[in-house]
């Protein structure tokens, strides 16, 4: 195209999975970290700006941003940290929520963090600040499905509804 672009771009992403309390369970409940960041130098081109991951279709595996618009954030740099804990059956139990205990349905509390920034030479929308968005999912219904109501808390304010697979163990 006659044109030629001088940049490098590093990208890393880290996940840590940890059992919280309940130790003496086959599956004890836990807790999901997971980590990336980006960042380039030189200029990027058009097609090699960071989007921050999000959900797509109303399918939404864990480490992307539920509440999000698709390509909404782009930016050169960006930093985003999601949580999830996974209670398992136990507040269901403790409930005595019996249908529920015995089809292994589990509660899920999730919640996600994410920041970009724009260098200003491409017209593109960074978060403008901080990004951020909770929410609970239920998950193994059907002992494979996983759905999730997750609340935006930045500006515009909504919901979102969100579909993925289950994590079986």
């Amino acid at each position: 195209a006659g044109s030629s672009y001088d940049f490098v771009r590093y990208n890393t992403v880290a996940s840590l999975t940890f059992p919280t309390f309940g130790r003496r369970f086959l599956f004890p409940p836990n807790m999901r970290i997971r980590l990336a960041a980006g960042t380039s130098t030189g200029t990027l081109p058009p097609q090699r700006i960071f989007s921050l991951e999000s959900q797509s279709s109303d399918y939404a595996p864990f480490g992307v941003m539920r509440a999000m618009d698709v390509k909404e954030f782009q930016g050169t740099r960006y930093l985003a940290l999601n949580v999830e804990h996974n209670f398992r059956s136990l507040p269901f139990l403790a409930l005595c929520l019996s249908f529920l205990t015995e089809n292994n349905i589990e509660l899920i509390v999730h919640a996600g963090m994410a920041r970009s920034w724009n260098d200003g030479t491409l017209p593109i929308n960074d978060t403008n600040g901080i990004y951020s968005e909770a929410g609970f999912g239920i998950s193994r219904i059907f002992e494979l499905f996983r759905c999730d109501f997750t609340w935006r808390l930045n500006s515009p304010n909504n919901f979102r509804f969100s579909l993925s697979a289950a994590n079986l163990f």
